[in-house]
């Protein structure tokens, strides 16, 4: 492979006028602009969260609720949901085919960043995200607090739930609509896309007004069962669309992979297979995290001694995986402005 040259990708950052609309989405601000907005709107939801919960079982559409939550792959009939399972496979066909240095799959090669982007994104978003914060938060659903007289708790505090009762199927955030939520990677890789036409941006921005609306249609037939309260509906929206963000313009960088291609018709000097890695560390992140935090829980409840040991393991896995995903994401850095990656790059 030769050696990138920062020239003529600088060059062509300049040629390209969509790389400012790129930009834009990567400052800080941006960020924390939807940051605050999110923040805004659970804070609100959080105010009519018992009695909008409370409210939706009474109107209740049954095929529709029917078409929404079942799935193909959970042994049902083809179901809504079935699209981001599709849409996470897609993506994977082509990471792996896109990693093959052939003449067929140069195409694949080159939306290989894009289907790193959907692959992470469906890890991150869809299981990590969710299962992470289940252990960690533990809320109680709304079937157990209304039929069973468990404590209604805040989604942003501790639920009855604790790691001490192992496997469980905690309320906050929502799985159904995280998952329903995956397909806004679709619509990153089609609006974000710098080398694409206004067409190609425009479709984006539709598809992804259709994956809002679709979310929170899965929330809703959500919410009418009582497997969830409005604002585990809305906080896995919240979060899901943050977290896609930061991974699409702050971590993966997509756009400027996709330029680099297009400058130097080759991808970036990593390994291949260096966005799994990413998505391991971030789990080992909020695994640590998790164990950590439930340690201290448990011990200040009162709970068994025994649990203690999963506080320094937790914090020796948050320490060990945050500077290793961080100096990958350095890595990513170095290579896209010209420089050698740590590790052995493809050759």
């Amino acid at each position: 492979m030769p050696e990138p040259d920062p020239i003529a990708v600088s060059a062509f950052l300049k040629a390209r006028h969509d790389v400012r609309f790129a930009d834009q989405h990567q400052r800080p601000a941006t960020l924390i602009f939807m940051s605050v907005g999110a923040a805004i709107l659970m804070a609100v939801a959080t105010v009519w969260d018992r009695s909008v919960t409370s409210a939706l079982p009474q109107y209740p559409v049954p095929w529709l609720t029917t078409i929404l939550q079942r799935s193909f792959f959970e042994g049902d009939l083809p179901g809504a949901n079935d699209l981001s399972v599709l849409l996470i496979f897609a993506g994977l066909v082509i990471y792996i085919l896109g990693g093959v240095k052939r003449a067929k799959t140069g195409r694949l090669q080159h939306w290989r960043p894009v289907a790193g982007f959907i692959l992470t994104a469906g890890l991150v978003v869809g299981l990590i995200m969710v299962h992470g914060l289940k252990y960690f938060i533990g809320r109680a659903r709304p079937v157990l607090v209304f039929d069973a007289s468990w404590p209604y708790s805040f989604w942003f505090e501790f639920g009855p739930h604790t790691f001490a009762e192992g496997l469980f199927n905690a309320s906050f955030p929502s799985g159904h609509t995280a998952q329903a939520f995956l397909l806004m990677a679709a619509a990153y890789a089609l609006a974000g896309d710098p080398l694409a036409g206004k067409r190609t941006h425009a479709a984006g921005w539709i598809w992804g007004a259709f994956v809002v609306l679709f979310s929170l249609g899965m929330g809703w037939a959500r919410c009418v069962s009582r497997s969830h309260w409005l604002t585990d509906v809305l906080g896995a929206i919240c979060l899901g669309f943050l977290l896609m963000h930061w991974l699409y313009h702050h971590v993966l960088r997509v756009p400027e992979q996709r330029i680099y291609w297009a400058a130097q018709g080759c991808p970036v000097r990593l390994p291949r297979t260096w966005e799994i890695m990413l998505c391991l560390h971030l789990l080992m992140i909020l695994a640590g995290a998790v164990m950590a935090v439930q340690a201290l829980r448990i011990l200040f409840d009162g709970g068994p001694i025994s649990f203690g040991w999963m506080l320094p393991i937790g914090l020796m896995m948050i320490g060990f995986s945050g500077r290793t995903f961080h100096r990958k994401r350095c890595d990513l850095a170095r290579a896209l402005g010209g420089g050698k990656a740590v590790g052995s790059p493809e050759k």
